[in-house]
């Protein structure tokens, strides 16, 4: 992506990894899953820690929601499944 333009007029860049500004959403079961498969790779004892690592980041990043959050204003972004950004702001919908 690069860089995510906030509507309040930040620009998130997204160059760093990792990125400060951005976040993995992941439903319980999807955890689950990728920790029950870890558990799976490491008793089967043939892979090495950093291997492991990556994998579990792989797991993760693979089955959950990206988001970015605005450090100016708090705004949120849900990343979609192509690519767009969905913005929401908790002061316009609290109540």
């Amino acid at each position: 992506m690069g860089k995510v333009y906030c509507p309040c007029g930040w620009i998130i860049s997204t160059i760093l990894d990792p990125c400060p500004d951005k976040y993995f959403f992941i439903t319980d079961r999807s955890l689950q899953l990728a920790v029950d498969k870890m558990i799976k790779i490491e008793s089967e004892g043939i892979v090495d820690p950093d291997d492991f690592l990556i994998e579990l980041e792989i797991q993760i990043v693979d089955n959950s929601t990206e988001a970015y959050k605005c450090p100016k204003c708090n705004r949120i972004a849900i990343v979609d499944n192509n690519f767009k950004l969905h913005w929401y702001d908790a002061k316009k919908n609290s109540s």
